[in-house]
């Protein structure tokens, strides 16, 4: 495998960016968040403390990601986190959270 193309690069960097923005407003709505959020971590017995741990970890996950030496990390760190969410709304919240 030798070095991607310059075309390889710039997808890269949309995916990149397309995730730092979602995980970005995610974070946001955690630190600053709705009824909504607050409920949902409520109901995982997670509170506002889990809440808050929960949008660092986005937040530091963004950052990493659009960081040429710890994009790696930062994509492992929202796939967990993402992962995550999926298993809480399978196994204790449901599709609708509403």
């Amino acid at each position: 495998m030798g070095q991607p193309t310059k075309r390889q690069k710039i997808i890269s960097w949309i995916f990149q960016i397309i995730a730092t923005t979602i995980l970005s407003v995610a974070a946001y709505e955690k630190f600053f968040g709705n009824e909504v959020s607050g409920m949902v971590f409520d109901q995982l017995n997670m509170g506002d403390h889990g809440r808050k741990l929960i949008g660092v970890i986005e937040a530091l996950s963004a950052m990493m990601l659009i960081t040429s030496n710890l994009c790696h990390f930062g994509a492992l760190l929202g796939l967990g986190t993402m992962l995550g969410a999926l298993i809480a709304h399978l196994t204790v919240l449901g599709i609708n959270v509403n």
